[in-house]
């Protein structure tokens, strides 16, 4: 117990706020409180950002994708990360407090389910990491902004160097193992965009874009308004990092997937057949474990349905290499269904088990 307390007091330590003067990104870009909202998480540091409640968190795990270039309408750079849920075990952070539905359903274009309706995907967090246009903004960026030179935005600044952020180590790539520290936001679902794609891909499976399939997705997700902070459709981010680490390569000790299961309907509705799926652990299974381990993490269920029946939702049949699984929404009248499920080698044998999402507070304002 002292030992996680002392570790909880290093860790705000490292999360107390700077000066704004000394230009920390989350100083410069805040969460609106519309689009953008504040998340409050286990760990995370609140401090007020010209007036506005902004929630400090370090999140680790791995860069699925880094930007080669700036995208220079906004001006950002973006990276999809990961979360390490070993560590964040280590911290005391669920899944289910970092991730949404949209997390799922938004940001991976190739997918491994076979429609909209039934989505299975790494779930993932994005990063947004704002440069400093002054040609737009008409005033000089903050004095510590001093990297200029992306690559699609040459003009722009940034805080540090998108690519290699600690100057004397390595560049970022895919697979790259970091600790981020920044600002952890929900953003807006972007639901309405491409509304005759994704009409096309519900009713007929017809994508003319690989885009319009997340806009259908996140269509049928969609619930309560765009800048409702409870709306599932949102997706977590960190935007923007104040801090991106390279740390030491480490290899996954869990397979982890989420899941977004819709009941179709639509002009032409259809049956909506149980989703099935067979994952097992990383590598080869080591002399010690005795099967596999199911973590299953659920995220939301529609309409509004009692723990235990989302919970019935679910069966799962583990043997020695791997957990067979079968999410039938249906089964407890259920529309929607979403979940992550972490699958690891166990040296106690098979086992099972289900965890329920804690209630988090969004934030706007102190």
């Amino acid at each position: 117990m002292l030992r996680s307390l002392a570790f909880l007091a290093g860790f705000q330590a490292q999360l107390a706020p700077q000066p704004a003067s000394e230009g920390l990104p989350s100083s410069v870009i805040v969460p609106d409180g519309k689009k953008l909202h504040s998340l409050a998480v286990p760990g995370s540091h609140q401090v007020l950002r010209r007036g506005q409640a902004t929630h400090l968190v370090e999140v680790r795990g791995w860069l699925r994708a880094v930007d080669p270039s700036c995208k220079a309408k906004d001006p950002a750079w973006y990276y999809l990360l990961e979360p390490d849920p070993e560590w964040a075990d280590s911290v005391g952070i669920s899944l289910a407090d970092i991730l949404r539905v949209g997390n799922i359903t938004g940001l991976e274009r190739q997918t491994e389910g076979g429609s909209v309706y039934q989505i299975v995907a790494p779930p993932l967090i994005r990063m947004e990491f704002g440069g400093w246009d002054s040609r737009k903004r008409d005033a000089p960026p903050p004095p510590s902004w001093r990297f200029q030179g992306a690559a699609g935005c040459p003009d722009v600044f940034f805080a540090f160097d998108p690519l290699r952020p600690v100057p004397s180590g390595p560049r970022l790539r895919p697979g790259s193992y970091v600790r981020v520290v920044g600002s952890i936001v929900t953003d807006a679902p972007h639901a309405g965009e491409a509304v005759l794609g994704a009409w096309l891909v519900q009713n007929f499976g017809i994508a003319l874009t690989l885009g319009h399939l997340v806009d259908a997705a996140q269509d049928l997700w969609s619930e309560g308004g765009e800048e409702n902070p409870l709306n599932p459709g949102r997706w977590t981010e960190i935007h923007p990092p104040d801090q991106i680490e390279p740390l030491s390569n480490r290899d996954p000790t869990e397979t982890v997937r989420g899941v977004a299961i819709c009941v179709r309907d639509g002009m032409f509705p259809k049956a909506t057949e149980p989703l099935t799926l067979t994952l097992s652990p990383p590598g080869a299974r080591p002399s010690w474990a005795r099967g596999a381990r199911v973590v299953e993490v659920i995220l939301a269920n529609f309409p509004k349905v009692a723990f235990s029946r989302s919970v019935a939702i679910t069966r799962v049949r583990i043997d020695r290499d791997a957990a067979h699984i079968r999410v039938d929404p249906r089964s407890e009248g259920v529309t929607k269904f979403a979940a992550i499920y972490r699958i690891s080698w166990s040296p106690g044998g098979p086992s099972w088990i289900v965890r329920k999402p804690r209630d988090l507070r969004h934030s706007s304002r102190q």
